[in-house]
């Protein structure tokens, strides 16, 4: 038997929400519990034995317009993109968004939130987030008797 889950708020009409959820759901624990940024920021998340990370493209944001936090398991990121508003110009396109953002992450694994470090360079935020040490693979010597 097929299960589906039915959003009754979302647009039937934008096969994009749909592709967002299929895949969201198939990457497994970084669940991004906000699917739709008001602004576009691209994010790559991956962890190691050590620490998790993000990434994020963010050019534009200056580091005051950013806020980090990790609370309960999860990231958060918040921030703004501010555009000059151009006066006394006739404007034949604007493409570049501005905007606020904000994206929330359950992160997969213990992290410990006094050591988590965000680095903003040439437009990417980085997020070191170090695991716990019982979050940590841990290798288990095999004795012979």
């Amino acid at each position: 038997m097929l299960l589906q889950r039915m959003f009754p708020t979302r647009s039937l009409g934008d096969p994009g929400h749909a592709m967002d959820f299929f895949f969201n759901d198939l990457l497994g624990p970084f669940h991004d519990t906000v699917r739709q940024p008001s602004v576009g920021v691209p994010v790559d998340l991956w962890e190691d034995d050590d620490n998790v990370f993000a990434e994020l493209e963010v050019p534009g944001v200056e580091m005051n317009d950013i806020e980090v936090s990790v609370e309960d398991g999860e990231l958060s990121i918040k921030g703004e993109r501010k555009v000059t508003n151009l006066e006394g110009v006739t404007l034949h396109r604007r493409e570049r968004c501005g905007g606020a953002f904000a994206r929330l992450f359950t992160l997969p694994a213990g992290v410990d939130a006094a050591q988590v470090e965000a680095v903003l360079k040439n437009g990417v935020l980085t997020i070191t987030l170090p695991k716990t040490a019982a979050a940590k693979p841990r290798r288990i010597t095999v004795k012979s008797e």
